[in-house]
C-alpha cells in the first residue's frame, strides 16, 4: 500500500519539478511553455524530465516513455508544472492519456 507524502516532501518533488522546467527548450521558433516533470513511487523519486529534452518531445512523454520506459509506475505520483496535454495530432498520444494508462 502506498503511503502519502508529507507536505514539505511534496513541496521538495515539487520544486524539483520547477527545476527540471527551467531547463526547459523549444524546438522551433515559436514560444513553447517550460515544463518539467519528476515520478515519485512511495516516497521515492524516480525520475525527472523536462520538455524539450528528447528532440520536440514533452517533459511527460520523455519521463514515460523514455527514461521509465521499462518500470511499473501503477500508484506512482507525477509532479508536472503544467496540465498535460489532452489533444495531440495523430498519431502522437495525449501526454494525459500516457499518464493514466501507466500511472493508474
Amino acid at each position: 500500500m502506498a503511503t502519502e507524502a508529507s507536505p514539505s516532501l511534496e513541496r521538495s518533488f515539487m520544486k524539483q519539478a520547477v527545476s527540471e522546467a527551467r531547463e526547459s527548450k523549444s524546438e522551433d521558433a515559436r514560444p513553447h511553455p517550460h515544463v518539467g516533470a519528476v515520478a515519485v513511487k512511495m516516497g521515492r523519486l524516480l525520475d525527472s524530465a523536462h520538455r524539450g529534452e528528447r528532440a520536440g518531445a514533452h517533459a511527460e512523454y520523455t519521463l514515460l516513455e523514455t527514461k521509465l520506459k521499462d518500470q511499473t509506475l501503477a500508484g506512482a505520483t507525477i509532479y508536472t508544472t503544467l496540465e498535460p496535454c489532452t489533444t495531440r495530432s495523430h498519431p502522437k498520444v495525449p501526454c494525459a492519456d500516457r499518464l493514466v494508462e501507466r500511472v493508474l
